[in-house]
């Protein structure tokens, strides 16, 4: 950059401000500071849908802090595929700034993130380099599930009054008659879309302790599993969704499937057993 930014340190060596002092943290502003190490970009960093972290602390440089960033692995579903996430979270990360300075407002580490990966999206679709070949789709046929030898079941039920949930799952395998269930429960809970992605991340915890690693998921919160494949990230969801996304890792595959036929829960009693263990 060449010292072309108006950062604190530039605009103080050309004398026109006294301080050089980074508005979002109060340490001293330079374009290393503001994109690596300042608290909040180190944040933002951490926050990032990484298959592996970045620590700011271990980067000497800006050439250095940029040459690691293209090395970063962005995880699946995050609509990416193989386009840079760099360059749109320092472009959030500089407009979080700007809107702080010259606007009064401040931005979380969260809504900058997201922020940067629509950013990102859309500058993939304007690119044409989305495969809509590689797109899933949460109407999956009965045949897809026939590809997965494991498929996993899972259902909430949520008590507005308390703020209190239930979650269970039941996993089946298609070859070996092998079937496990699981239940749970938790409080603080503050949707019932919030407590149907647990049940989904609970799921996924316990089929991996399993050692399952071929598993489709089978769902009817329509609501939950657009959003894991929406182009818009969920501000309510979001750490969730890092887990699920991390578990998925995981896995050979990942299919997720929404049933919006409630006749599958004759195959799936999961609201029977929540409503008589769960209070």
């Amino acid at each position: 950059m060449k010292g072309a930014l108006p950062l604190g340190e530039h605009l103080r060596t050309r004398h026109i401000n006294d301080t050089a002092l980074c508005t979002l943290c109060g340490n001293e502003e330079s374009a290393l500071h503001l994109f690596f190490k300042c608290p909040f970009a180190k944040q933002v960093w951490d926050l990032a849908p990484f298959k592996n972290s970045l620590s700011g602390d271990r980067i000497p440089s800006l050439r250095a802090g940029i040459e690691a960033s293209k090395l970063l692995i962005c995880l699946p579903l995050t609509g990416l595929n193989a386009g840079p996430l760099l360059p749109w979270i320092v472009w959030a990360i500089w407009i979080a700034r700007n809107q702080k300075i010259f606007n009064n407002k401040s931005y979380s580490q969260m809504d900058t993130l997201s922020h940067a990966i629509t950013l990102a999206r859309e500058w993939q679709k304007a690119q044409g380099q989305l495969d809509p070949t590689k797109k899933k789709s949460i109407r999956k046929t009965r045949r897809s599930q026939e590809t997965e030898s494991h498929i996993c079941f899972t259902d909430a039920l949520w008590s507005e009054s308390s703020k209190s949930a239930g979650f269970g799952w039941i996993i089946k395998s298609r070859r070996s008659g092998f079937r496990s269930k699981g239940l749970a429960s938790d409080s603080h809970i503050r949707s019932l879309v919030v407590a149907e992605a647990i049940a989904i991340q609970l799921a996924l915890k316990q089929s991996l302790r399993l050692g399952i690693t071929d598993l489709a998921i089978v769902s009817d919160a329509k609501q939950v599993i657009e959003t894991i494949n929406s182009e818009t990230p969920s501000m309510e969801l979001h750490g969730i969704l890092h887990d699920i996304l991390i578990l998925s890792l995981n896995l050979v595959k990942f299919p997720l499937i929404l049933f919006q036929d409630l006749r599958i829960k004759r195959h799936m009693p999961l609201l029977n057993i929540l409503s008589e263990t769960w209070v």
